[in-house]
């Protein structure tokens, strides 16, 4: 049957001189494969531009249950994006967060909710012109409210450190992979109280961001089955030590 819906691209891989095989993250039918041919021929009717990670797409796909591997017969930009694949460090973090969203989202069930977010975080992320280095932290961390693991934290700080294990802020200060240590989990704290509207005000330093950044992967490693770390982090982090204020 026909469905129309929303789109997220996440990840191509190709299939032959002409074809690729492209998983994208729809609001009604969660994550799906798609078989696209011809996307390189000059008369293609769905061009490689459209299938760049986290473009937004109105889509009107073929749905088989039986199927692993869908077909897409109609697919427009919508909104265009116009910074997110021309910055370097936007762009890079948009690689970052559509690796995260292959690994950390495997079912097809639709969560209207986590679309939302992401779409949301597209959009702000293509239009920000200050305090990049936060957005991915922002991204994992919120992200993790959708997948059923978001960390339990009380309103007030306590300079208490973040165990990564039990999802929560504790008085024990105890060191090892397991912990955030309360010089960086002060800012984690903020940012777990944060939302869009507050994140050009929200100052971490690059330090506690490359930290932060990797103990989030960690918390998601022991959350999710097969879960394993992300090729794109490194390259993140790097760019991330001469991001814009």
């Amino acid at each position: 049957m026909l469905v129309k819906t929303s789109g997220i691209v996440i990840k191509n891989t190709k299939y032959t001189d002409s074809s690729i095989i492209s998983k994208i993250y729809t609001r009604s039918l969660g994550m799906q494969t798609y078989m696209i041919h011809g996307v390189r021929s000059p008369k293609a009717a769905i061009k490689p531009s459209l299938l760049q990670p986290l473009v937004l797409l109105d889509l009107v796909v073929y749905s088989n249950p039986t199927k692993n591997i869908q077909r897409i017969k109609e697919a427009r930009a919508n909104p265009a994006l116009h910074n997110l694949h021309f910055d370097v460090l936007k762009s890079t973090v948009g690689l970052f967060v559509a690796e995260l969203l292959h690994k950390a989202v495997k079912e097809e069930e639709p969560n209207a909710g986590l679309y939302d977010f992401v779409e949301k975080f597209i959009l702000f992320t293509d239009t920000a012109d200050e305090n990049l280095g936060v957005l991915p932290l922002f991204f994992v961390l919120h992200m993790s409210r959708f997948l059923g693991f978001f960390p339990h934290a009380p309103t007030v700080y306590n300079n208490d450190a973040f165990n990564l294990a039990d999802g929560q802020f504790t008085h024990t200060l105890s060191t090892g992979t397991n912990t955030i240590e309360p010089e960086h989990a002060i800012y984690l704290h903020r940012l777990i109280f944060a939302d869009f509207s507050k994140l050009a005000a929200i100052r971490i330093p690059k330090t506690s961001r490359t930290v932060l950044l990797s103990k989030v992967i960690d918390y998601y490693i022991m959350h999710i089955p097969g879960f394993f770390a992300l090729k794109s982090l490194n390259v993140l982090t790097s760019l991330m030590k001469d991001d814009r204020h």
